[in-house]
């Protein structure tokens, strides 16, 4: 091959647009610099790679492969036959062992020195070549995990700050006051709730400053019990309930008081919320006295899902009634407690409050734990219990009444029947 030949196939072996393209260049190019038949076998990690072979009939490549792969395993006292000459140049760039490339002849041939030199500058051409490849994939795929990083962190960057300007809003927004103090329990940042509620800018004034405009006995910043230097403190969120006294006027304030981390997981600012429950505190004491005449009611009392296939809550005037604890009546369903051929009358009376939306008051026959049977005036009507429609059915035990009644029928027609026997006959008969 003449000089002009292997120049251009130096060139093409540099300018390959990829090592698949670059490598059967290179074999040609040591097959003519060598006049050998030539091997390249590419290292993959520990295995064997890629290969190429030039000038090599497929039974010398199964001659001469395994020789090669012990080489390039790290065993290289595998002998070629006596018929063979085998030259192993090395792939290596960088200390990093890319491959090798094995130059065969015939044993009756030779390679002069010059023609193994210029073999051995070939193969150091392409470990460059293979190198530089390998150092642009790394830096591809570093590339693309950056990239991908990127668009995730950018991703991220772009709910929190939606999430940061959601907030922002609802905060500036909210009728709870809130104010924001730092690790020096000084006020940084409020809402327009607090400054209409106190009548001034609270930024730059410390939290005893605060306290006193707000009216509240609280700890100063420096005293430990300070909501906000125990949430500092603490790193934890901390509740607080406290009196307001201002123009003579008391109302129960409940504050909150939130830890913002910074990046490294230190407190750096805490965020107070001050709600009013004054009136939250009255909707208590009345819940709690309507609790108390519910339980303490003469009068049986069940509340019950709209479906009445679930007991809710009951009084101990139920209990007894029914002979079941609370807890194995909050296992029953209303059709529990009725007698078998009474429930399907009962259902029907208990499905029209739904539809009027009226007490609905009915005679009907229930069944005790222990199978006493028993009469019992129930009035059902439907209201919202926490914002969840429930069934009040209200439960009064008429057993001896009507037995009574029963008694005195029995004796008023016993009466009439004997008045009747005793009469005296009329003689015009």
């Amino acid at each position: 091959m003449s000089n002009e030949a292997q120049l251009a196939l130096i060139h093409r072996l540099h300018v390959s647009d990829t090592i698949k393209e670059a490598i059967p260049v290179a074999a040609e190019l040591l097959a003519a610099t060598s006049g050998a038949a030539v091997g390249i076998l590419l290292a993959a990690e520990r295995t064997l790679g890629a290969e190429h072979w030039h000038g090599a009939s497929p039974a010398l490549r199964e001659r001469v492969r395994p020789l090669l792969s012990a080489h390039l395993a790290g065993h290289p006292g595998a002998i070629a036959p006596d018929d063979l000459q085998l030259h192993i140049l090395p792939l290596s760039s960088a200390g990093r062992r890319l491959g090798l490339v094995g130059l065969v002849l015939d044993a009756g041939s030779s390679l002069v020195p010059e023609a193994l030199e210029r073999a051995r500058g070939v193969a150091e051409s392409l470990a460059r070549r293979l190198d530089r490849d390998r150092q642009r994939a790394e830096m591809q795929a570093e590339l693309d995990r950056y990239r991908r990083w990127y668009a995730t962190v950018d991703s991220q960057m772009q709910i929190l700050d939606r999430e940061r300007q959601k907030f922002a809003a609802l905060v500036n927004q909210s009728d709870t006051p809130i104010f924001v103090a730092d690790a020096e329990h000084v006020a940084r940042w409020e809402n327009t709730a607090l400054r209409e509620r106190i009548g001034e800018r609270v930024v730059g004034l410390g939290v005893q400053q605060i306290w006193d405009l707000l009216g509240v006995a609280l700890p100063s910043g420096a005293e430990p019990a300070c909501p906000v230097s125990r949430a500092f403190r603490e790193r934890s969120v901390v509740h607080q309930e406290c009196r307001q006294v201002r123009d003579g006027e008391t109302r129960n304030l409940y504050l909150t008081a939130l830890p913002i981390r910074d990046k490294e997981g230190h407190v750096a600012e805490v965020l107070v919320m001050i709600q009013d429950l004054s009136d939250l505190e009255i909707l208590r004491r009345s819940e709690s006295r309507y609790r108390l005449l519910f339980e303490r009611s003469p009068d049986a009392m069940i509340m019950a899902s709209p479906d009445l296939r679930q007991i809710l809550l009951s009084n101990h005037a139920a209990w007894g009634l029914t002979g079941h604890t609370a807890t194995e009546l909050s296992a029953l369903t209303v059709e529990a407690l009725h007698e078998p051929e009474d429930w399907p009358a009962a259902r029907e009376a208990y499905a029209r409050i739904g539809a009027a939306e009226a007490a609905e008051r009915t005679e009907r026959r229930l069944r005790t734990k222990q199978g006493r049977a028993l009469v019992a005036n129930v009035t059902a009507s439907r209201f919202d219990l926490d914002d969840r429609p429930v069934t009040l059915l209200v439960l009064q035990d008429v057993t001896r009444q009507r037995q009574l009644e029963a008694e005195l029928r029995q004796a008023q027609e016993s009466n009439v029947r004997i008045g009747r026997a005793g009469a005296p006959r009329d003689p015009r008969g």
